[in-house]
């Protein structure tokens, strides 16, 4: 006898339908990222891009579209906490890997995933993250409680 395998929960991919903006100061801050080697592209040295006070204002965009993204599709309530643990800068060349100007696309980090090749001829960059969840989820009247902290 086989197993089966019947796939019952998809994972969303979120688009939000607001861009963000990089100022003139931000794309200079970035640029000036110390990078490494990465599979398909480059990556910057440091994993937490996001807590510099020079990209607040991104990382507040991208903190209200984690909310929402919690909120409205997850459903997960006010006391539990959607918050990034690691972020960092990816660029590509011409002929490597990155993803459209200003688009957030929120992605399951279990799921396998990757953007298309960069065919420009100039430089691209973006922003990866991955995030956790704090609080107390489900039910403990229904014995599915999971407390995260």
């Amino acid at each position: 006898m086989k197993n089966a395998i019947y796939p019952l929960f998809p994972y969303p991919r979120v688009i939000p339908g607001r861009r963000y903006e990089r100022t003139a100061a931000e794309k200079e801050i970035i640029a000036g990222l110390e990078l490494t080697h990465n599979e398909g592209n480059r990556m910057s040295k440091s994993d937490a891009v996001l807590d510099s006070e020079s990209l607040a204002a991104l990382r507040r965009f991208i903190d209200e579209q984690l909310f929402n993204y919690r909120k409205i599709l997850l459903h997960i309530g006010e006391d539990n906490e959607i918050y990034i643990t690691q972020s960092w800068l990816n660029s590509a060349n011409a002929g490597q890997f990155d993803s459209e100007e200003g688009m957030l696309r929120l992605v399951p980090s279990l799921l396998e995933h990757d953007v298309e090749k960069n065919d420009a001829n100039r430089n691209r960059s973006s922003i990866s993250f991955n995030t956790d969840v704090r609080g107390t989820l489900c039910s403990k009247g229904n014995l599915t409680e999971v407390s995260i902290t």
